[in-house]
């Protein structure tokens, strides 16, 4: 961008305006963005791309990603400001969707940034708009090229010449979200009123802001142009039951296709020369090829084309297709289909539905019949390479219902009906096209009834209230008739709930919320990488009844899968928390159905009636009934409001007999432990419950020889180590300001007994065992601040390598040096070599050239749904001798 006199405008300026436009009432921000954009032609002979690309930053696909989130720029402001990471401040950037520490703020971390910021900031108003976007720039490069300290200081640079509101919209415009009230459609249409058509035809805000330019002159047909990214156009949805209403419309034919579940995805192809282009704009043919020798599908399809054939732009899905079984896979099977090989188990393959344009001449505006008659000229097709979408033709609803019910037990995702007289429309939805699901349909997919485990703040209009769920899956308890001790973690769900519901249901359970520390897992709950930032006690939560399209593999969750696009159905206040979906019950779901939650066909006019899990009913087993308490009189006031929970009898004292001593002497029995649970007597300790509620960590589980001395000696007697099986976070904490980690009494003299049973303890306890090293956080954020995480002795630490062809013990030939070498250089620098290829497995490393066991570890890869990277050796060798870790996908195969 060449700065000049003239032209320059101070980014101060840009964020007052951001400032006003967003604080305005929604009648006003039209005007006031007029006003702006008409003095900005007038003082200005540029086209307004500097301007309108940081007001549409979601829109921007000339610079690359940033590689910045709300966590990366919290730390990095703890840092600069040097806040103490336990001082309020630091509490408000981290935990910034948090009302507690954010205050009213919460949800917006610009917001909050700038709260902390306003009172250590300088005045700034030193850098213009061109100036923020060559920084920008660098960040956007430094990202690209794996360079976080790097990216790191240059936005830090930035952040040390601007004021706190300049700061406040900076940090917007990095994360593409500028929160002014006014939506991209709605502001393209003040810009310009051709610009948000020619932005859906051409995914380029360069392209808008240079054609548009003047605002007087209008653009008197759009077109789709060859190798340009245009926005595609989308299908209506409809429940099957209303699609009579279509037909009343427009009489007569209609096509109805199979509804793909791949990567919506444009072929712009010229004399040789491909280019792939996503949904949103994005390109991807460096991965599949620019040409006949390139990428993993070019090549093979360059065979497909007929030579009459000299331009096209194709419209349609890329899907994995599996080789073995002949069929095609879907999104919820985790395969990123850009990384896919032809040959292997999964390979990239083109459904083709549409064609845009062909040798030379726009199709778009012709009706659907016509651009598919041209289509079948096109290409030959070939499975698994490029393939057309099955299609047929149908004449009435009844027949549109019946394709939805066999594409139902095809076990596929739905139907799309299309008039065959629409024209193409890119990003239009209401145009001839709609797109049936059975999840449409009420009632038609089964309800799962999920309890809350955790929580996450909301952003937008839900920031500063819990917006989205952790769901979990109740463990069947060993004893039958008990009640769940373990839940398991197995979606995350936000949308179903309108904001009354969402306020009605965080009264019930807002003052039950935890917050999450760092590394915690709460026992009696079990998550894996998707962690909340609240959790919740299981008997204070609530039951959400939820429904899905299907069950998918994830290891993003304990119970190892998924549902995909779940939604709440209602909020379940009338069910026990006991009685949500088990494990068990949910793996038999799965099983029956392939992962569909819908395999029972739909009717015509009548609602489906809603299918549910049947829950077993949970009946107590009667030794765990009541005793016959209420006629028990109390004669002393030793237990006095304490809640005690006996467990199992003691001696020659049945459990029954243990509670009316209890009863007798002031206390209140309960059979389960609850909150305000004071202890939970245990005599017989093999009891599978007693086991589970000792697992909690969560109770003072106290031996009954102790109540047994409470009684002879009538006095409430201090519970030392010796007495309890298991402690509550609270007691341990208490009791380990009295007794040493032997149980050695720091203040009382010590007797026979409580000497034989430090004594023992001691003997179990490995005394020259070290303590604790740091753990792999702790060493890592202190090389960070030694390093500026540039350390580079320690590049591989984070790197778990399963060596392709290497054996320990065997003889090596004059071809394995190499890779030993590699291995020899790979732990000096802290690598870890595994032996075997598993979930923990980061990197794949084989011998350069050497395909045979690159696709033996890619066919483990796609048949495991692990997610590792498969290198070359030289990717070791040659980040050895840079010192650092070098970018993996420029050392793939």
């Amino acid at each position: 961008m060449n700065r000049t006199t003239q032209n320059h405008v101070m980014f101060i300026e840009f964020c007052e305006f951001c400032e006003n436009i967003s604080e305005a009432k929604r009648e006003k921000k039209e005007e006031i963005f007029k006003k702006y954009l008409f003095n900005y032609r007038k003082k200005h002979d540029d086209n307004f791309y500097r301007v309108l690309r940081f007001l549409l930053p979601n829109l921007d696909r000339e610079r690359s990603a940033y590689g910045i989130k709300e966590s990366t720029l919290a730390k990095l402001y703890i840092r600069i400001l040097c806040l103490d990471k336990q001082s309020k401040d630091a509490k408000k950037l981290i935990n910034f969707r948090s009302p507690k520490n954010a205050g009213s703020s919460a949800g917006d971390f610009a917001e909050v940034a700038y709260e902390v910021l306003k009172v250590r900031c300088a005045d700034g108003n030193k850098l213009t708009i061109d100036d923020v976007h060559i920084h920008l720039d660098n960040i956007a490069l430094k990202n690209a090229e794996n360079k976080k300290c790097e990216l790191e200081n240059e936005l830090t640079t930035m952040a040390r010449q601007m004021s706190a509101e300049e700061q406040k919209w900076l940090i917007r415009i990095v994360l593409k979200d500028m929160k002014i009230g006014f939506g991209h459609i709605k502001l393209l249409s003040l810009f310009h009123p051709d610009a948000k058509e020619l932005y859906d035809v051409s995914q380029s805000l360069v392209k808008v802001c240079n054609k548009l330019k003047d605002p007087s002159v209008r653009l008197h047909e759009i077109e789709i142009t060859l190798f340009e990214p245009f926005r595609p156009m989308l299908a209506e949805r409809c429940d099957v039951q209303n699609i009579e209403k279509h037909f009343e419309k427009k009489s007569g034919k209609w096509y109805v296709e199979e509804k793909l579940d791949g990567e919506r995805s444009q072929l712009h192809y010229s004399e040789g020369k491909f280019k792939y282009i996503s949904r949103n704009g994005f390109d991807f043919t460096e991965h599949f090829g620019s040409d006949s020798v390139s990428g993993s599908l070019s090549p093979h399809l360059t065979k497909q084309i007929k030579s009459s054939v000299k331009s096209f732009i194709l419209d349609g899905e890329m899907m994995p297709w599996n080789s073995k079984y002949k069929s095609f896979g879907n999104k919820g099977m985790n395969i990123d289909v850009k990384y896919l090989r032809v040959g292997h188990w999964h390979q990239p393959c083109l459904c083709v539905f549409d064609v845009l344009y062909f040798n030379g001449k726009v199709l778009s505006n012709h009706p659907l019949h016509q651009r598919l008659a041209v289509l079948e000229h096109i290409f030959t097709p070939l499975e698994g390479i490029i393939m057309h979408t099955s299609r047929k033709e149908v004449n009435s609803s009844l027949e549109v219902l019946n394709a939805l019910n066999e594409a139902i037990d095809n076990q596929e995702e739905g139907i799309v009906v299309k008039d065959p007289n629409s024209i193409y429309k890119p990003s239009a939805r209401r145009e001839g096209w709609i797109k049936i699901k059975p999840e449409y349909t009420p009632g038609a997919m089964v309800e799962l009834d999920m309890l809350i485990i955790g929580g996450y703040f909301g952003e937008g209009r839900k920031r500063g209230i819990v917006s989205h769920f952790l769901l979990g899956l109740a463990v069947p308890p060993d004893l039958p008739g008990s009640d769940p001790v373990v839940f398991e973690s197995v979606c995350r769900v936000g949308s179903g709930c309108t904001m009354e519901e969402l306020a009605e249901l965080g009264k019930k359970i807002e003052k039950s919320w935890r917050k999450l520390k760092t590394g915690e897992c709460p026992h009696g709950l079990k998550w894996t990488r998707e962690k909340p930032e609240l959790w919740i006690e299981p008997q204070n939560s609530v039951v959400l009844q939820v429904k899905a399209t299907e069950i998918v593999k994830s290891d993003e969750y304990q119970v190892g899968c998924t549902l995909r696009f779940p939604r709440i159905e209602k909020v379940r206040y009338d069910k026990p928390w006991r009685d949500c979906l088990t494990t068990d019950e949910f793996f038999k779901l799965q099983k029956e159905s392939s992962g569909k939650l819908c395999t029972d066909h739909i009717s015509q006019t009548s609602p489906t009636k809603k299918r549910k899990i049947q829950i077993p009913r949970r009946i107590v087993g009667a030794q765990l009934s009541n005793s016959e308490l209420n006629s028990v009189k109390t004669i002393t006031s030793l237990f006095l409001d304490k809640e005690i929970c006996v467990l199992t009898a003691y001696d020659r004292l049945t459990k029954q007999e243990l509670e009316v001593k209890v009863k007798e002497n002031g206390g209140n029995v309960v059979q389960n432990p609850g909150t305000e649970t004071y202890c939970v007597i245990v005599g017989r300790q093999d009891n599978i419950r007693v086991r589970n509620i000792c697992l909690l960590n969560k109770y003072n589980v106290v031996k009954a020889e102790w109540l047994m001395n409470c009684l002879d000696s009538g006095t409430l007697v201090p519970w030392k180590p010796s007495d309890m099986i298991t402690k509550s976070p609270e007691t341990a904490e208490q009791l380990a300001l009295l007794y040493d980690k032997y149980d050695c009494s720091y203040t009382e003299p010590i007797t026979i007994e409580a000497l034989e049973w430090s004594l023992e303890k001691i003997k179990n306890t490995n005394i020259n065992e070290e303590e604790e090293p740091p753990s792999q956080k702790e060493l890592e954020e202190v090389e960070n601040l030694l390093f500026n995480d540039e350390n580079k002795c320690y590049i591989f630490r984070r790197v778990n390598a399963y060596f392709g062809q290497f054996e320990t013990g065997k003889s090596m030939d004059k071809a394995d040096l190499p890779l030993f070498d590699a291995i020899l250089k790979f732990k000096s620098l802290s690598g870890k070599v595994v032996n075997e290829i598993n979930e923990n497995t980061t990197h794949v490393i084989v011998r350069d050239n050497d395909f045979s066991h690159f696709n033996e570890a890619y066919e483990i890869k796609v048949q495991k749904n692990l997610n590792f990277f498969i290198v070359k050796h030289s990717w070791v060798l040659e980040s050895w001798a840079a010192e650092k870790k070098l970018n993996e996908e420029l050392y793939g195969f």
